[in-house]
């Protein structure tokens, strides 16, 4: 494949699954410091918490149901509601960036602030989609969790359109109807990928501190985990905002003339 074929194309556009990355990767390097911030705090604390609930699990003797909560359930809980926050915030930096407009991680949360509610029920939600598929799959998602950030779609028309969830799940069945066995593979295959780097990332980081003081190896080892789930949540976040764009502009007219206008708008909740 030849580089012009993968070029970063004009957003919002329909887009390949090269293209999709090709613009992926362009807009994560030219955003790697707002991005990398919005998600560094929600990548700790996400940590800090799955910590926490495990070793809650941990020093209960009892096997009862807190127990797999605690120390299952509630660590997916944790990451995937913190890093689907993160999704929706980074989508109004990736849409003002592609838009044109000046671009500040504070801004975009400010201007996220009168649809926290929302975001927080998005998030929620995501956190019960996920929980119910790793249930299912006896937790083999924890290698593809990211695909359920957002979630997807949803968490794009709550951010970008001002859509409350219900709506917002409506809007995502629309825009994705007739397109589900395009874009399902496109998440699953780039969540899979992240998930892998997530998970053997961390081998590196091991080698270089083995025969170290054990107190040396577990800060090494949180500051890698935290650094892996801040990149690879960063990048799934503009994957997803590229694919909500995607899904517009194949439904409707929708480009980047209608980009800036909506963005100039500064939308409201309905």
């Amino acid at each position: 494949v030849s580089p012009r074929e993968v070029r970063r194309p004009e957003l919002p556009a329909p887009v390949g699954f090269q293209g999709l990355l090709a613009a992926s990767f362009s807009i994560f390097r030219e955003l790697f410091l707002p991005l990398i911030l919005c998600f560094l705090g929600l990548s700790a604390a996400a940590v800090a918490l799955r910590i926490a609930s495990r070793s809650a699990a941990g020093a209960m003797r009892s096997s009862d149901s807190l127990v797999v909560g605690l120390g299952t359930i509630g660590p997916i809980a944790f990451q995937v509601t913190l890093m689907s926050l993160g999704v929706a915030i980074a989508a109004v930096v990736v849409a003002d960036h592609i838009a044109g407009n000046p671009v500040s991680l504070g801004a975009a949360l400010r201007s996220s602030r009168p649809l926290w509610k929302e975001l927080v029920a998005a998030a929620l939600f995501a956190a019960l989609i996920a929980l119910g598929v790793s249930v299912l799959l006896a937790f083999v998602t924890l290698f593809f969790i990211s695909m359920f950030y957002g979630p997807t779609l949803a968490a794009h028309a709550v951010a970008l359109e001002a859509k409350p969830l219900q709506f917002a799940l409506a809007r995502a069945r629309e825009l994705a109807r007739g397109q589900w066995l395009r874009i399902i593979p496109f998440l699953f295959c780039i969540a899979l990928g992240l998930g892998l780097v997530a998970a053997y990332g961390q081998v590196p980081v091991a080698l270089v501190v083995r025969g170290m003081p054990e107190s040396v190896q577990i800060a090494a080892f949180l500051a890698g985990r935290i650094a892996l789930d801040t990149l690879t949540g960063a990048f799934f976040a503009v994957v997803s905002v590229i694919l909500y764009f995607d899904l517009r502009a194949r439904a409707e007219d929708y480009g980047p003339a209608e980009l800036k206008a909506e963005r100039a708008s500064s939308p409201t909740p309905d």
